[in-house]
C-alpha cells in the first residue's frame, strides 16, 4: 500500500490517513451532508490553474521558457480548522492493489492529527463516506477499513404530509402484500409485513423529535417535512446474531429490495426527502437502483 500511495500523493502527505472514493461520487455533497459549512478553499480548477507553468513571452531570448511553478493542492475545509487535501487521482489498477473496486479512485488526505481536535469526529465521517461509496480508509498503519456499503437498509421518509397508518398501509399495499397494521406492547401502533423466509419489514410514522438532519439543510425546505416514515428490517432471530454469515446476506439483500420498493411508493404519494440510517440524502437515482438491487458506485 505504501508503495502506491508514495507514487501518488506528494511526499509532504505521504505518512496520514487517507479517505479513498470512486471518482464518480461527489464528496461535496458527502460532506455538507454532515458539515453544513464545508467549502473549498482551493476547488480542484483552481488547483489545477495554479499549478500550471507559466509559459515566458518576454522577447525572443525568453519566449517558450516554462517558469516553475510550486504545485497546488486542493482543499475541502469541512468546518475551520478540519481540512482535507485533494483529491488526488489514483488509476484503477492502483486502487486495486489497495484492495479497493478496480476503478478510478480519488484520494483525500487528512490534516496531521496534532492540527486538529476533531480527528474524531473526521474519522467516523469519513468511515460513513467510505460506506456510501463502496471506498475505504487507509490508515498510515497500512490497515485498510473498507466499511459494508449494504450495512444500512433502513430507510426514512421527511415528508410535509401527515398521514395515519392505514392509509399509508394502501400507498405501499404493492410492495408489502401481507402487511397488518399491529400494535405493539407500548401502545405504539406500526405496519408490519411478514417475508416469507427473511424476517419481517416494519414500517412506523411519527414527528421528528428533535432538529432536522444536517443532510436536509441543503435541500429546499418545501422538498421534506417533520412527519418521519421509517422503513426497517427485522431479520429473523436465528440470524440476528453474530457477524453477518450467507444466509444474513443473503436475508438483508431481498429485505433491502422489498423496503426501497415501499418506500419509492411512499415518496411517490406523500413527497419529502429520503434519508439512510447515517443521515446521508437518498436520490431518486439511489432509490431506483436499489430497488434493482444494482451496486452503487
Amino acid at each position: 500500500m505504501t508503495t502506491v500511495l508514495e507514487s501518488t500523493l506528494p511526499d509532504s502527505l505521504v505518512g496520514r490517513s487517507v479517505l479513498a472514493l470512486p471518482a464518480s461520487k461527489d464528496v461535496f455533497a458527502l460532506a455538507a451532508a454532515r458539515f453544513p459549512d464545508a467549502a473549498w478553499q482551493i476547488d480542484p480548477q483552481e488547483a489545477a490553474a495554479r499549478s500550471t507553468p507559466v509559459r515566458g513571452s518576454g522577447g525572443a531570448r525568453f519566449r517558450g521558457v516554462q517558469t516553475a511553478v510550486e504545485p497546488v493542492h486542493p482543499e475541502l475545509a469541512l468546518e475551520p480548522g478540519l481540512v482535507l487535501t485533494g483529491p488526488f487521482s489514483c488509476h484503477a489498477r492502483d486502487a486495486q492493489a489497495l484492495g479497493l473496486l478496480a476503478v478510478e479512485h480519488d484520494l483525500y488526505v487528512f490534516p496531521e492529527p496534532q492540527v486538529t481536535a476533531h480527528v474524531g469526529e473526521l474519522r467516523a465521517w469519513a468511515i460513513i463516506a467510505a460506506k456510501h461509496s463502496w471506498g475505504a480508509l487507509l490508515e498510515p498503519d497500512g490497515e485498510v477499513l473498507r466499511p459494508d456499503p449494504e450495512e444500512n437498509i433502513a430507510l426514512r421518509l421527511f415528508s410535509p404530509d401527515p398521514q395515519p397508518l392505514d392509509v399509508v398501509l394502501e400507498r405501499v399495499r404493492q410492495a408489502l402484500p401481507s402487511a397488518r397494521v399491529r400494535e405493539k406492547e407500548s401502545g405504539e401502533q406500526a405496519i408490519v409485513a411478514t417475508l416469507e423466509y427473511d424476517g419481517s419489514v416494519l414500517l412506523r410514522a411519527g414527528r421528528a423529535a428533535t432538529a432536522a438532519p444536517t443532510a436536509l439543510k441543503t435541500v429546499d425546505w418545501r422538498d421534506y417535512g417533520p412527519h418521519v416514515y421509517t422503513v426497517e428490517w427485522l431479520p429473523p432471530a436465528d440470524l440476528a446474531a453474530g457477524e453477518p454469515a450467507p444466509l444474513y446476506v443473503i436475508a438483508r439483500q431481498r429485505a433491502a429490495l422489498v423496503i426501497a420498493r415501499a418506500m419509492t411508493l411512499l415518496q411517490r404519494s406523500l413527497t419529502g426527502t429520503v434519508l439512510d440510517d447515517d443521515d446521508v440524502i437518498v436520490t431518486e437515482q439511489d432509490l431506483a437502483d436499489r430497488v434493482l438491487g444494482r451496486r452503487r458506485v
